[in-house]
């Protein structure tokens, strides 16, 4: 079974071409990569950028490119530093085997500059990567302590970027295996650093590991070719287990290449956890309806079925409340918006914030709905509404033209409307690009 495992999914990823795959599944990729290239570019100037560029500046290196600085370095660490530049304000996407394009992308940029690569081929990167960490991450059910405490971000970031550098090296099936091989001993982040500027550095790590081991793998490195599966390998290591009996290596091989891009990814219209997406939009919502004033609400209250640990944080400054109920939806009350500014010291040192804060409570109520009920007490009156799916979400998707705009949001300060708008013509088009030199130049400032 082992030996079967680990060369089906290789085989596949050998086997992805991009003019059999879906158009949907296309489509999806290139938002996935739009977005995430919005998002790193949102995130300089933020704490981790200049932490990390302080060390990194100081190396040498000419093989890839930092997204918003002219400079190149290795391609290992510019995959570190651009997967952690989109993680940095928590706007980028989501997938069931954590944040998908932060760890994928950066690893497809690092790899594609180096090696070279056409634009197909990193669409083909994206969808085969993706596809890998879907199937992976349906070996069992999810739940709450399905990695006991781990962050699925971290856990399977490597082995996706890996998959996606190993797609552009043009890795054989051994070489993959190996490469995987290398990248499961490289799994950690504990969700215990959510609120730090650690989890953001998960995403870079991740994106890291993947390209170092495809590097090696291609160069003869040694490892256990079938560590995916194998006992005391990646799986047996990170289940918790109390799930060890649910592990179902086969069903992971039915869920290779079924168009899991355009059918499970979700995408995000706030800089801040996932969690609090679909309460921020209700509590705008909220405000719209009612036309309530924050002073006079008597009593808030977010009540979700299922209450994380790493949720219910009050806010502490920077980046702690992108991780909070109380504080995103107190800001969506008050300011009708959650943008990169609400997460600014000059936003958490507002003190019209603190009374609604100390008036607001979360609770666990296994009754309130499948995703929850935000309610408010005004005068006597309590105004109730469900918490939806969260735009972005599959079920709530945005638009092809939010997500561009989304991008062009992020993108505009840090470069120009002309740079912004001929990336966005060059991503949605990325099949047609024979190189990712000119796109590279336009991010880095060089063009």
């Amino acid at each position: 079974m082992t030996e079967e495992f680990s060369q089906q999914f290789a085989s596949y990823v050998q086997g992805v071409h991009w003019n059999q795959t879906s158009s949907q599944e296309l489509e999806t990729a290139k938002l996935a990569i739009l977005d995430f290239l919005g998002t790193a570019l949102a995130g300089i100037g933020e704490g981790p950028d200049h932490a990390l560029w302080d060390r990194i500046s100081q190396t040498s290196g000419h093989e890839a490119s930092i997204i918003g600085k002219p400079q190149k370095t290795t391609s290992w660490l510019a995959a570190l530093m651009n997967g952690t530049l989109g993680h940095s304000l928590d706007y980028d996407d989501t997938a069931e085997f954590g944040h998908a394009s932060v760890i994928i992308v950066p690893a497809l940029l690092a790899s594609g500059e180096r090696f070279g690569c056409s634009g197909s081929r990193m669409l083909e990167g994206y969808v085969s990567a993706y596809e890998v960490g879907f199937a992976l991450s349906s070996v069992t059910r999810r739940g709450n302590d399905q990695h006991h405490g781990m962050h699925s971000t971290g856990i399977f970031g490597p082995i996706t970027s890996a998959t996606a550098a190993g797609k552009i090296m043009g890795l054989t099936t051994d070489e993959l295996r190996r490469a995987w091989g290398v990248a499961v001993s490289q799994s950690a982040g504990v969700t215990g650093n959510f609120g730090t500027h650690t989890k953001p550095l998960h995403a870079g790590l991740a994106s890291q590991s993947g390209v170092l081991a495809a590097e090696l793998a291609s160069s003869g490195f040694t490892s256990n070719t079938s560590a995916l599966d194998a006992p005391l390998g990646f799986m047996y290591s990170v289940v918790a287990p109390s799930y060890y009996d649910e592990i179902d290596f086969d069903n992971a091989i039915k869920e290779l290449g079924e168009n899991h891009t355009s059918t499970t990814l979700g995408f995000k219209k706030y800089p801040c956890g996932y969690i609090a997406q679909g309460a921020i939009e209700t509590a705008i919502k909220l405000r719209e309806q009612t036309g309530l004033n924050v002073d006079d609400i008597e009593s808030l209250q977010v009540r979700v079925p299922i209450l994380e640990d790493y949720f219910q944080v009050d806010p502490t400054g920077d980046v702690a409340g992108k991780f909070s109920y109380k504080f995103t939806v107190a800001c969506a009350l008050v300011d009708g918006k959650v943008t990169k500014w609400t997460f600014s010291d000059e936003s958490f040192s507002r003190k019209e914030l603190t009374p609604l804060l100390q008036r607001f409570s979360v609770e666990k109520d296994p009754d309130s709905g499948s995703l929850g009920v935000l309610v408010a007490r005004v005068g006597g009156k309590e105004y109730s509404l469900p918490i939806e799916p969260a735009p972005g979400h599959i079920r709530n998707p945005m638009s092809p033209e939010e997500l561009q705009n989304k991008f062009l949001f992020n993108a505009e300060p840090v470069l120009d409307n002309l740079r912004s708008h001929e990336i966005v013509e060059r991503v949605m088009s990325l099949e047609a690009e024979e190189s990712l030199t000119s796109l590279m130049d336009l991010l880095s400032l060089r063009k």
